[in-house]
């Protein structure tokens, strides 16, 4: 198809090996000495510009074979092998913009997009939303923020917590009646010996709620993506601020987070009572998924106060659960009905300077009926972790209509992932 195109064997092995240079013991928990980290920023920073570079070259061939020669506007490509349609910017300089879109406070515009699986369109955007919509506001008789799509309907108090999230599908609730949801919490971590290594289970004793939020107010309230800003004070140093966002169309309530740290020895995790009862949470691993206890009926339950996951994590019973996605972190706990995610911490040793300044992240709650098999769980999980893009490029939008598909996968099972 791009018979031009010089394909960078070349610098693609060498990303690869300094890449695989760093996926050492040591650097991906973060308990490296501060020298170490550095290197590993820099080598990590020249990967993404590297790859970026490759991405943007291949992207623009694409677009030059598809619009047969003609320049313009933009491109958007699948590599997940499902179909996609979401809530995206629309990068600088593409006139005219679709009849539905969103002009944002910051100016960025924002346009929906939909994209076959495993493929890319020069022709991405959805100019009918048929009659859906979502929607910000403040009820004054409760006193809670409201975001609404036809998905959900998610009640938000003036300190950042989700108090109400209606599934409507199924007309439950995901947040445990009388509990809050995206509730911050934060934890004395001090270890007996390894700072940085050891988390300990008398960790879970020193728990202390933050609830000293200094503004919250709605920053975007429609058609296409509804949203509330809040900032938290975690301490006179430490504080969080976050964007509560709902898309149009979109399954889950997305949180996404900038934390500036500068604690000592502290542990900051969210957490989420939800209505749901079960005897085990199931997590992503690399290539698959397991479950584990939410009891600590053995020595072995009590030992998993703390356990490892990947892009989520999910506590269903029958017909109906909960998952928490994120795009980041790797650490839950799951007890009883209450899943915790971990944040940062900020371990002194060996590295004194650990996980200090701004820090930013993003995580999920998807409420769904059926398994998380059936409910598309895993789908989610990865399309959150791979956003589409739009991407300026040598297309004309008004003269060319066209998509190419590289392939598609007919069993549902089955994942190919780049």
């Amino acid at each position: 198809m791009c018979g031009n195109y010089d394909y960078p064997s070349d610098e693609l092995l060498r990303i690869w090996k300094l890449f695989l240079l760093n996926q050492f013991h040591d650097v991906l928990p973060g308990t490296s000495i501060e020298e170490a980290m550095k290197d590993a920023e820099r080598y990590y920073e020249d990967v993404m510009i590297s790859a970026e570079n490759i991405r943007q070259t291949a992207l623009c061939e694409f677009g030059k074979a598809l619009s047969k020669g003609e320049t313009g506007s933009v491109l958007c490509s699948n590599s997940l092998p499902w179909n996609r349609s979401e809530v995206v910017c629309l990068p600088p300089g593409v006139l005219p913009p679709p009849q539905f879109a969103q002009q944002q406070h910051d100016q960025d515009v924002l346009v929906k997009a939909s994209v076959p699986a495993c493929s890319i369109s020069t022709s991405p955007f959805v100019e009918d939303l048929q009659g859906q919509a979502v929607s910000a506001s403040l009820d004054e008789t409760k006193g809670v923020y409201v975001l609404e799509n036809t998905h959900l309907r998610a009640e938000i108090s003036k300190q950042g917590q989700v108090v109400e999230l209606l599934h409507k599908p199924t007309q439950r609730s995901a947040v445990l009646p009388g509990e809050c949801s995206n509730q911050f919490v934060i934890f004395e971590d001090i270890p007996l010996f390894w700072d940085a290594w050891d988390v300990m289970i008398y960790h879970t004793e020193t728990r202390q709620a933050l609830t000293n939020c200094t503004e919250i107010k709605i920053t975007q309230s429609g058609p296409l993506r509804a949203s509330i800003q809040f900032t938290l004070q975690i301490s006179a140093v430490s504080s969080i601020t976050q964007s509560i966002v709902l898309d149009v169309d979109s399954p889950y309530v997305r949180f996404d987070t900038e934390v500036d740290w500068h604690e000592n020895r502290r542990f900051l995790k969210v957490e989420f009572p939800v209505d749901v009862r079960s005897a085990e949470a199931t997590y992503e691993i690399q290539y698959g998924h397991l479950q584990r206890p939410t009891h600590a009926n053995t020595s072995w339950d009590m030992a998993k106060f703390e356990v490892c996951g990947h892009k989520w994590c999910d506590l269903s019973e029958y017909n109906f659960g909960v998952s928490i996605l994120n795009d980041c972190k790797y650490g839950y706990s799951c007890h009883d009905n209450v899943i915790r995610l971990s944040l940062l911490r900020a371990p002194k040793a060996p590295d004194e300077s650990c996980d200090m300044g701004t820090q930013t992240f993003s995580y999920a709650l998807l409420p769904h009926s059926g398994t998380f098999q059936s409910a598309g769980v895993v789908q989610a999980a990865y399309s959150f972790n791979n956003p589409l893009h739009l991407d300026p490029t040598a297309v004309d939008l008004v003269q060319v209509r066209n998509r190419h598909r590289f392939f598609q996968l007919t069993a549902q099972p089955l994942f190919w992932t780049q």
